[in-house]
């Protein structure tokens, strides 16, 4: 929310967007949208995936080890008992992988992407929740809830943030935490 937030043009291209399925597919006020149809928004879906990219959940390393008799990892031989972790902050921010302005929070890069090199972006994406026997159990409910709070959020209500120069305060501890995100926010008239 603090990237759509500070970001006029975004969060008009966003609002637009949720305004015009709203209009389309007459949505009744009560209605919340259906994870079915908010993933078929595309900026939306880039603007989530942008998010979990830039501001990853965890950064832990999450290590793993190998087994007793070892492993071989990209032709490397890894002795058994070692363990490997990897940072999800660099993987994310890789520039390598999503381009030289990897840094920046720009959900333009998922439509500017295609071929293989798409697919290794949400690839990449898709390990934040790990990977195998290992994956975060909860990948699923994480994703509905995404779309579904970001739609209604933006659908129902005007946001902003009060100080732009100080929208909060972050830790990491492993899992980031923030406080003080101060922000004004106002209900839209329906039929907007």
């Amino acid at each position: 929310m603090l990237f759509v937030m500070t970001s006029p043009r975004l969060y008009h291209r966003l609002q637009t967007e949720i305004d015009n399925h709203v209009k389309t597919t007459n949505l009744r006020p009560a209605q919340i949208i259906s994870y079915k149809t908010a993933e078929t928004l595309p900026y939306l879906q880039a603007v989530i995936k942008e998010g979990m990219r830039i501001w990853v959940p965890a950064v832990g390393m999450i290590p793993k080890t190998t087994p007793p008799e070892g492993d071989t990892l990209n032709g490397i031989f890894v002795p058994g008992g070692t363990d490997i972790g990897w940072d999800a902050w660099a993987m994310a921010r890789n520039a390598d992988v999503f381009g030289d302005d990897s840094e920046i929070f720009r959900p333009e890069r998922w439509f500017e992407a295609e071929g293989e090199k798409l697919a290794r972006m949400e690839r990449t994406i898709d390990l934040l929740f790990g990977y195998g026997k290992y994956q975060c159990l909860g990948q699923t409910i994480a994703w509905i809830e995404l779309n579904k709070v970001f739609f209604e959020l933006i659908r129902h209500f005007e946001w902003s943030v009060v100080d732009p120069t100080r929208p909060w305060k972050s830790a990491c501890v492993a899992l980031w935490l923030q406080k003080d995100l101060w922000v004004r926010v106002s209900e839209r008239e329906e039929g907007m």
